[in-house]
């Protein structure tokens, strides 16, 4: 069944109450089949508006840091500049909690200011400096609240007791304490989402420290951990997306606890995933459904990003698709790889013509062969072998032609493309005779 756009769910969200009979239920039936398609995924119903609104809510409280925060330009001859900053801040906070424009805020100011202040800050009167004074402190304490909700959601990520957790978040944080429930709460949150995905991802951490040393290393797994990681990463591959962001995000809670580097952790480690989703490509056919689900999950999030790019990209921007001459014609011990990249490669031409007349460019890189820890579990010969650095040059040497396709090494990627256009009653004996299969 295709996916349900989010442009078309909420044109469908704002307009159903003017549709009627079959119309409304067929609405009816697709907003609920986009519902379950967005909890399957782990996303918001409508993923730009959240966006949207997230950006508004940090707007809003970066007001409240300090006037200098606050986006207001004040008459040119005001006589008190901070205190019509603080108004402004004060009128857009109003303005939320009555729910209403900030004009009609504006033109009973005292009144509104004067009311919330007494019901929410026990003050029967307050000048405009006050009352920016105890807003300011009030959403100190909501994020103070947030923050052991947030805290009480990682300690649950992390596979810890409940009690043992807050007693420790509690000793090192006693200016908090009346924030304890927020702590427990989000421990139980958390803990009731993901509950079920917790122990693989504990595996899977203890795994990767296991056979790497330390999370940061380049040591290979030995062939009992790779055994168990190729059966963790189908096991992955059959998950639906939301499913797999919280195994991640359950990783992620602990490696932030051991204090490992972020980015060279999950590097390794989606390094080590890569190994096992190649080494389940050559187990045909025990593998076969866990690759092929991973080639459409894979392809399915680079999908997605794009379209998000594409609706906010202006003109002058573009996108990069690293792809490779794997994607050209069918190669042997590339069943997961190859037809991932030659989608990419279909993929990339499209959006290439589409996209032009908005003025945003569309490119396609081809690498041959990158010594990298996937390419190390290779057991062919690999020509034309390129270091990291020696990609990198090529790949921006190709973006200053600004040609579509930027592919590389010249003395390799020219005879894939001669073999790409050989009838097959040719190209397949040879393949075979080159790759020895």
């Amino acid at each position: 069944m295709p996916k349900i756009l989010e442009q078309e769910a909420l044109f469908l969200a704002q307009n159903i109450d003017g549709l009627e009979g079959e119309k409304k239920a067929s609405a009816l039936d697709i907003l609920t089949r986009y519902k379950q398609q967005q909890e399957d995924e782990g996303l918001p119903d409508f993923p730009t508006q959240e966006s949207e609104r997230r950006n508004r809510e940090i707007e809003f409280r970066e007001m409240f840091k300090s006037p200098e925060a606050i986006k207001y330009e004040p008459a040119q001859f005001s006589v008190n500049p901070i205190l019509d900053k603080q108004q402004h801040a004060n009128m857009a906070l109003l303005a939320r909690a009555y729910q209403k424009e900030p004009l009609e805020i504006a033109e009973r100011y005292d009144f509104f200011l004067n009311d919330y202040a007494s019901q929410r800050f026990s003050k029967k009167e307050i000048d405009t400096a006050g009352f920016y004074a105890e807003a300011r402190k009030m959403i100190e304490r909501d994020e103070k609240r947030e923050n052991a909700f947030l805290e009480g959601s990682r300690a649950a990520l992390r596979g810890e007791n409940v009690i043992s957790s807050l007693q420790g978040w509690q000793g090192k944080n006693l200016d908090m304490m009346e924030d304890s429930s927020q702590f427990t709460q989000g421990f139980l949150r958390a803990q009731e989402k993901a509950g079920d995905m917790i122990p693989l991802a504990d595996k899977m951490l203890k795994l990767i420290e296991s056979g790497t040393g330390k999370s940061n290393s380049t040591r290979v797994f030995d062939a009992e951990a790779a055994k168990e990681l190729d059966d963790m990463t189908a096991e992955l591959a059959t998950m639906k997306p939301r499913e797999r962001k919280e195994v991640y995000a359950s990783i992620a809670a602990r490696v932030e606890a051991a204090g490992y580097d972020q980015k060279g952790f999950w590097s390794q480690m989606l390094g080590q995933i890569d190994q096992g989703l190649f080494r389940m490509s050559q187990t045909v056919p025990q593998g076969m459904g866990s690759v092929l689900g991973t080639i459409g999950d894979n392809l399915g999030s680079i999908f997605d990003n794009v379209k998000d790019a594409a609706l906010t990209m202006q003109a002058g921007g573009g996108i990069a698709f690293v792809a490779s001459v794997a994607g050209y014609r069918g190669l042997p011990k590339a069943l997961c790889y190859g037809p991932g990249k030659a989608a990419l490669i279909h993929f990339a031409e499209v959006l290439h013509l589409d996209l032009a007349a908005q003025g945003i460019g569309v490119w396609v890189i081809n690498p041959g062969f990158v010594a990298t820890q996937l390419t190390a579990q290779n057991d062919f010969a690999m020509p034309a072998l390129l270091t990291p650095e020696q990609a990198a040059s090529a790949a921006v040497d190709g973006f200053r032609k600004a040609n579509f396709e930027i592919h590389f090494p010249k003395r390799f990627t020219m005879v894939m493309k001669l073999l790409a256009h050989l009838p097959y009653r040719w190209y397949f004996p040879l393949v075979r005779r080159f790759t020895g299969v």
